[in-house]
């Protein structure tokens, strides 16, 4: 979902937090050369698996494209560093978008990930 979309049709709307898969991959992969949904999902292999799920789907449909943004993540997560540790903290802060926690918390782990996938390590 395009978050500037969004924001210009009901500006009052402040997300916890948003995840770009596209920044994600931009830096998990920075040799891709697609970053629209269609085109990731068709480089990680998981077109079938999303279309299997939504039987009569296609992309650019919601329900389709929400499965298929589901599926993606889980696979950008995957390939993260320490990703067993991985918080949407950490991942709205690698993908840029703004996050709003609404409580601190004493347990939540605020790992930093930006520069080890930046070193790609």
């Amino acid at each position: 979902m395009d978050w500037r979309l969004i924001h210009l049709r009901l500006p009052d709307i402040e997300p916890v937090g948003l995840i770009d898969t596209a920044r994600l991959v931009r830096h998990l992969r920075p040799d891709f050369k697609r970053w629209n949904l269609t085109g990731l999902l068709a480089d990680y292999g998981l077109e079938a698996e999303v279309s299997a799920l939504v039987p009569g789907g296609r992309p650019h449909r919601a329900l389709w494209d929400a499965v298929g943004a589901a599926l993606l993540l889980a696979e950008l997560v995957g390939q993260l560093p320490g990703k067993a540790d991985t918080t949407l903290e950490t991942l709205t802060r690698v993908t840029g978008q703004p996050h709003r926690p609404e409580r601190e918390s004493d347990d939540q782990l605020t790992l930093d990930l930006l520069p080890d996938i930046q070193e790609g390590t």
